[in-house]
């Protein structure tokens, strides 16, 4: 046993870090990342409990992180209801941490961060009943970044069909990009201190996302890591992949069907320019939309250089934003594979 693996009797401060996402901040990455390292973290101390998806993880594929199954302890009625699941016992979990010999447990998904703000405060006092301090880990992106990256998740994973003018809500009859990050963040705050929100600006760190993490973990920053797979994990399509997965959208009725051929072109090298850019007027209404929250987050979690940003670094450009319209024969050709796809394996 290392002299962070001490039983429970010590006087070793324990914890319990709940890694939430948001969706769409590198979350995939960092939990193949956690998987590479375990050994080496559970020798500092750190513990990333096994899950059954860490055989995808190892192999560098979109995982959703070993925090799948414990979410049902924490998070809302309403998202119990949708998945159909039943809600985690909260007192048996608790005593799974207790019996950990590890100082720091980590849990990671993105279902987490639909956290129900009293499922938060009581796992808060029973944890703190055994000794154990309950700690939240959120990445946050700039708006217009993450409304784009968003949307291509629903292009490329639920059949979503529409520009995004109409994905963040500006045409009248739009889905609307819902955004209660800062919701979410002050409820967060109220409940666990500020010292126990730790809260990351992912565009800061998207070259390196493990960093800030490190840090919170409270392990030496000069290890060296394994690094978490060895090309981009779930990467964002560009506008002519877009273009051509709205098209197959349109046609293929399986949403399985689907999801295999968007992994198959994820695989492949990207299709176009990958930069980022939105109309003026959609940036307009992001800016109008989400601009006192992001001044209200930037206050208290990054007052010093006022990191979240509601643009950022997306280009906004005057004249059209999607690619140029799908030939003719490119049309014909998506329509014949649309047709072939029932019978791929």
């Amino acid at each position: 046993m290392t002299p962070h693996q001490q039983p429970n009797t010590s006087d070793t401060p324990r914890r319990l870090l709940l890694h939430v996402g948001q969706p769409k901040t590198g979350t995939s990455a960092l939990q193949t990342w956690f998987v590479h390292n375990r050994p080496h973290l559970r020798e500092l101390g750190v513990d990333y409990p096994a899950h059954k998806s860490d055989v995808a993880a190892r192999k560098g594929k979109v995982v959703s992180g070993n925090g799948v199954g414990i979410h049902t302890v924490f998070v809302t009625d309403a998202v119990l209801a949708n998945q159909n699941a039943q809600r985690g016992d909260l007192n048996e979990f608790a005593d799974r941490i207790e019996a950990s010999s590890y100082t720091t447990t980590v849990y990671s998904t993105e279902a987490l961060w639909k956290l129900d703000p009293d499922r938060l405060t009581r796992a808060r006092a029973i944890l703190g009943e055994r000794g154990i301090r309950l700690e939240v880990v959120a990445y946050v992106r700039d708006m217009a970044g993450h409304a784009l990256s968003l949307y291509g998740q629903a292009v490329k994973r639920h059949k979503y069909i529409q520009d995004f003018s109409h994905f963040i809500g500006r045409e009248p009859t739009g889905f609307g990009f819902k955004q209660d990050v800062a919701r979410s963040l002050f409820a967060w705050a109220d409940i666990l201190g500020n010292d126990a929100l730790h809260v990351i600006h992912y565009d800061t760190h998207r070259k390196d996302a493990v960093a800030p993490l490190v840090d919170v973990l409270g392990v030496p920053n000069d290890t060296i890591w394994v690094p978490g797979s060895n090309g981009e994990v779930n990467r964002s399509l560009t506008r002519e992949e877009l273009n051509l997965m709205r098209r197959l959208n349109q046609k293929v009725a399986d949403r399985g069907q689907l999801v295999k051929l968007s992994n198959i072109l994820m695989d492949l090298p990207a299709l176009g320019s990958r930069k980022a850019r939105i109309s003026r007027a959609d940036a307009d209404y992001l800016v109008n939309t989400f601009e006192s929250d992001v001044d209200r987050i930037n206050n208290t979690f990054f007052p010093k250089d006022r990191s979240l940003q509601v643009i950022g670094k997306v280009e906004v450009v005057d004249g059209p934003v999607d690619a140029a319209p799908l030939a003719p024969r490119a049309k014909f050709l998506l329509d014949w594979l649309a047709a072939a796809t029932p019978q791929l394996r």
